[in-house]
């Protein structure tokens, strides 16, 4: 699982403004490159908990959580 995260903020670094920029920031503080990706490996299993969080909230308020389908 960590090596997919580890992959999956590399790609996020590449393409979101957001995460590109709290990138380039750490180097300035001194930090290791490993350490950056797994700071950002981080940022992007929060960022991906909040939308599962987003998700489920708003199946829960449809009514569609709990039934079988």
């Amino acid at each position: 699982m960590c090596e997919r995260l580890y992959v999956g903020a590399g790609v996020v670094r590449r393409y979101n403004p957001d995460f590109a920029a709290f990138a380039e920031r750490m180097p300035a503080k001194g930090k290791p490159k490993r350490v950056i990706r797994v700071a950002l490996a981080h940022k992007l299993l929060v960022r991906l908990n909040a939308r599962a969080r987003e998700a489920r909230a708003a199946f829960s308020c449809a009514g569609l959580v709990g039934q079988n389908a």
